[in-house]
Parts: C-alpha cells; sequence; structure tokens
C-alpha cells in the first residue's frame, strides 16, 4: 500500500479485497498503510479510491490526511483515540506527534482543541514540541508553545534557545553523554536536524557512535548509531557534522548489516 500502486490496489479491490485491513502487525489497517508511515507523502488519489469502496479513516490516517473534521469525529465517537498509541515500530507515538511528523497544522490544531496532552512522550521520551523542534517544523512548534508546550532539553538546543539549553546543562550536567537522560538524543536529532543542532549536541557532550535502544531504532535493530540514522534518512548535513567529529563509519547494526 505504501508504494501508492493504484492499478494494483484497484484490481484488489475488484477482487474482494478486505478495505479495512483491521489487525495488522503494525496496526494501521489498509487506510493506515496508504497514509500514515513518517517517510511516505500520501497520495489523494488512492485515498479517495480507497474511502470510496469502503475504507474507513482511523485517527492515524484522519491526522495523517489533516481532515481536521474527521477527527472531530473520530474522538467523539471514541474519546480513548485523542492518545492513543501506534505500536512500537511507530515509537509508541501518539495522534499529536504524528500530526508533527506529518506537517498537518489542521490536525495540529484541532488535536490541541479536543484536549491533547502537549506533554505526552513516545517511546523514547520525545514530546511533540520535541518532534516538531528537531524536525525543522517551526511553525507547528509555535503553536506548541502558544498552547502551553513545555520546552525541554531537546526543544531548546532544536530551537536555539541558548538560555534554556544552558539552564537545562547546568541542571543535569551529564545528561547527553551516554547513559544520561538524554544521551540517545543525537541518534533522534541526526534523523532530520540540521548540521547546526547536531554540532551544539556534540559540543555539550554527545557521544557521535553513541548506540541505540532497540525499542527505539529503526525496526529493533541493535547497534544502531548516529550516523546510520543520518544516513538513514538522508541528512547530509548532519553527516557531515558526525564524520567530522569522527564517526565510525565502519560500525555495523545487525539487522541489514
Amino acid at each position: 500500500m505504501e508504494k501508492h500502486r493504484l492499478p494494483l490496489i484497484r484490481l484488489l479491490v475488484e477482487h474482494g479485497a478486505d478495505m479495512i485491513g483491521g489487525g495488522d502487525y503494525h496496526e494501521l489497517g489498509v487506510i493506515g498503510w496508504a497514509t500514515a508511515w513518517d517517510y511516505i507523502q500520501p497520495n489523494p488519489e488512492i485515498v479517495t479510491y480507497l474511502l470510496a469502496h469502503g475504507a474507513r479513516h482511523n485517527i492515524f490516517a484522519a491526522v495523517a490526511m489533516g481532515e481536521a473534521e474527521v477527527i472531530r469525529e473520530l474522538v467523539a465517537r471514541t474519546p480513548n483515540d485523542l492518545e492513543r498509541r501506534m505500536n512500537g515500530t511507530r515509537m509508541r507515538r501518539m495522534p499529536l506527534h504524528l500530526a508533527v511528523i506529518k506537517n498537518q497544522p489542521a490536525s495540529v490544531k484541532m488535536l490541541l482543541d479536543l484536549g491533547a496532552n502537549t506533554e505526552s512522550l513516545d517511546e523514547a521520551g520525545f514530546s511533540a514540541l520535541d518532534l516538531a523542534a528537531l524536525d525543522g517544523r517551526h511553525a507547528l512548534a509555535q503553536v506548541l508553545l502558544q498552547r502551553g508546550a513545555k520546552v525541554r532539553l531537546p526543544a531548546a538546543v532544536a530551537l536555539h534557545r541558548t538560555a534554556d539549553v544552558e539552564r537545562l546543562l547546568r541542571r543535569d550536567p551529564g545528561t547527553l553523554e551516554p547513559g544520561g537522560r538524554w544521551g540517545n538524543l543525537l541518534l533522534r536529532g541526526s534523523e532530520h536536524a540540521p548540521g547546526a543542532v547536531i554540532e551544539t549536541l556534540i559540543r555539550n557532550g554527545a557521544s557521535v557512535n553513541v548506540h541505540d535502544d532497540p525499542k527505539t531504532s529503526i525496526d529493533s535493530t541493535t547497534g544502531y548509531t548516529p550516523l546510520h540514522a543520518a544516513a538513514w534518512h538522508g541528512n547530509m548535513s548532519a553527516i557531515d557534522v558526525l564524520m567530522k567529529h569522527g564517526a565510525d563509519v565502519r560500525a555495523r547494526e545487525e539487522k541489514y548489516d
């Protein structure tokens, strides 16, 4: 589904394929596979086709598509959808996290209007504001700040809030070192954050060769480093900085070697 091959989808539908697809490993259903992956841009033609042939939005698909009124209807029917977690491969994120990742302002605002908790954390301990800042979604970060989101170290670094960074590092001086509260922040930052952010993290104690926790690494692999994260996401700006600071180019993770 995420390959966006509409002719194959039509063929499957014409032969009676299940349009809901509940109970899949990733807990997304058919419509979620077409919309909710962080690395794909949903194809409106495919989504329209699916909905016309029996598919129904779930909270994650509606969020990914920016369907604010559908989000309102879903939460009215099932209030727990507001804080429903995605499965482990999606970092146990909530709808507000996904709205930021998919860069959907209408979804962010609707979720906040309905009472989404700005301080809910994903498996890696990141809030929606942290993700918005690290991904360079500054407009969304501003919305979250206006709604009272707390500035923690990831957001402070990514938004260049120097006073907040200094204050937070004074409170916990070793927090960016391996084993510290934010010892894996460089890994998450290396996915999308620009080189200047990576430089700041390294300068303040982050290790360029730290290994990710399998619970938060790509496909639960072990041995996953910031350089793997930057390469996986094509973040050349981060790669340049990591290499300059001695990232191990021979490091191998166990799943894809």
